[in-house]
């Protein structure tokens, strides 16, 4: 138990850390304190929320009672994310490679066969998939309007971001990782051993 317990503290501190250091590149600060509290908070919205989407909004509440401005609170968000997949998709690619070749000679043939026995559900999902994406064009083009000052003001804070906070979130993203993903084999393993003791 301990052991998850220090996972969870090193992700809380290097999440924590992350936005902190990518507020200070923005011009805005925070104290850690309240960097672990909007994580937090931004955690239980994902639990407690479909799709995890209520995540990002909590962490953008949690920076706005702060007294982080809107503006800067948005851009930190979507920064966050862009320096986050670059990571996540390097370390992705990883595991690709040592597992997928074992994975999908086990698991391909099913798939393949599921595939061919769900072909009309694939097609009602490429065919919805098609007609949001027009939908989605022609929302685009409405909100653009409406939503240009708003984006003139972020505008202002992506241009004052400087590099630093950038390259110093990668390794913090990827201890995120780490952390995220050993904590239940973690606690697999504490259950097996508290069922021998």
């Amino acid at each position: 138990h301990l052991l998850c317990l220090g996972l969870m503290a090193a992700d809380f501190v290097a999440r924590a850390l992350r936005i902190q250091w990518i507020l200070r590149g923005l011009g805005s600060r925070i104290r850690f304190g309240e960097a672990v509290t909007l994580n937090a908070f931004g955690d239980a919205a994902c639990a407690l929320t479909p799709l995890r989407l209520g995540g990002e909004p909590a962490r953008l509440g949690g920076m706005l009672r702060a007294r982080v401005p809107a503006p800067a609170a948005f851009v930190a968000i979507s920064l966050e994310v862009l320096a986050a997949w670059p990571v996540i998709i390097a370390a992705a690619a990883v595991l690709a490679w040592a597992f997928a070749p074992a994975w999908w000679a086990a698991a391909g043939p099913r798939l393949e066969s599921g595939a061919r026995r769900a072909w009309p559900w694939i097609a009602v999902v490429a065919l919805a998939s098609l007609v949001a994406w027009r939908l989605g064009g022609r929302l685009h083009r409405s909100l653009a309007r409406q939503l240009r000052r708003p984006l003139l003001r972020a505008r202002v804070y992506w241009r004052r971001m400087v590099a630093w906070p950038l390259l110093a979130s990668a390794p913090l993203t990827l201890v995120d990782l780490v952390t995220r993903v050993a904590i239940l084999p973690v606690l697999g393993l504490a259950a097996i051993v508290g069922a021998f003791f």
